[in-house]
């Protein structure tokens, strides 16, 4: 009994899902949204990267020290109706700004 026990919490673990802090669509490119995003944390002096996948990437500033409050922007390629998920941490309140960029960028 113990066996299924713990069979089932590893199951279940890999199944969390974080929810993302925004999520919503754009209708603009990779290109037009990371030049505007990237724009805004240069200007605000945040640290910033951005690793490319086979349909958008991430950006981050997660292992950047002093980086502020760590956070995954995820942009994912979908045709017209491209989407973006920003997962952090920490809530809401600890990223204003950062949610600000997104909303102004897209």
């Amino acid at each position: 009994m113990d066996s299924i026990a713990i069979l089932l919490l590893v199951s279940l673990a890999g199944a969390y899902q974080p929810q993302p802090l925004v999520a919503g669509g754009t209708t603009k490119s990779l290109d037009a949204f990371g030049a505007c995003f990237t724009q805004a944390q240069v200007q605000a002096g945040r640290a910033w990267s951005f690793v490319a996948t086979d349909r958008g990437g991430s950006f981050s500033n997660e292992g950047a020290g002093n980086g502020g409050t760590p956070y995954r922007l995820q942009f994912t390629e979908d045709g017209t109706a491209n989407r973006i998920r920003l997962y952090a941490d920490q809530p809401m309140a600890a990223h204003t700004k950062l949610v600000e960029a997104v909303d102004r960028c897209r």
